[in-house]
């Protein structure tokens, strides 16, 4: 095989971004986002009356234990942490178009709500309601990461392989019923989520063969 280094160039470029963006990512998760606590009830009231009616329609109102504890499991599907990790097994899975497809996405994606996280200081259901909750977690509620990350997954995924099209898309759907039913986000937050995510895969994948010829992977297409 020739050695092509003009492809090697990219592909060391490519990373060395990648892992700037990576290492500013966890920077603001741990130094910044999760100093915001707190927050209010952001939206106007007119907005937050169907928030409300809606969140308390999924986390009151559905109350079933079996179901707690799958929700409880479930909603961790939409960490950021497993979609890196999966990214990772793709590629040494040798599926790299849809690795480095997948982990760019998600880092946009999640730059892209950093500056709503930041500051729009919406606070999370339990603060403000009698909520059922299961544990807390910090940082402003608008709009949804988990839902977000798994809209990203389940459009870069399936875009080849229609077969995993529905499971990927209900998987995502439930997941982000998890946050609502869990007390963790409103509806809006992950409303929003799942159309920042897949907004911006559906953007990530009309560039994808420029995309991938940045980083030296020449025109390929996602694994079926």
């Amino acid at each position: 095989m020739k050695f092509n280094k003009q492809k090697l160039k990219k592909q060391i470029l490519g990373l060395l971004v990648l892992l700037t963006v990576l290492v500013i990512y966890f920077f603001v998760e741990f130094f910044v986002e999760e100093k915001l606590v707190g927050g209010t009830e952001f939206f106007p009231e007119w907005f937050m009356v169907w928030d409300r009616y809606f969140f308390l329609l999924i986390n009151k109102n559905f109350v079933f234990q079996p179901l707690d504890w799958f929700f409880m499991i479930i909603t961790h599907v939409g960490l950021t942490y497993v979609w890196f990790a999966f990214s990772a097994f793709l590629w040494f899975k040798k599926r790299k178009t849809e690795a480095l497809l997948l982990f760019i996405t998600i880092i946009l994606t999640s730059l892209i709500i950093l500056p709503e996280k930041i500051f729009i200081p919406r606070a999370r259901p339990f603060q403000v309601l009698d909520a059922r909750i299961f544990w807390i977690e910090e940082g402003y509620s608008f709009p949804s990461g988990h839902t977000k990350n798994i809209f990203v997954a389940a459009t870069i995924l399936s875009k080849k392989n229609k077969k995993i099209r529905f499971p990927m898309y209900f998987l995502a759907i439930v997941v982000g019923l998890s946050r609502i039913y869990l007390g963790l986000h409103w509806p809006s937050d992950v409303l929003t989520g799942a159309l920042i995510g897949w907004l911006t895969s559906l953007l990530i994948l009309n560039f994808e063969n420029k995309i991938l010829d940045k980083f030296g992977l020449g025109k390929l297409y996602l694994n079926s």
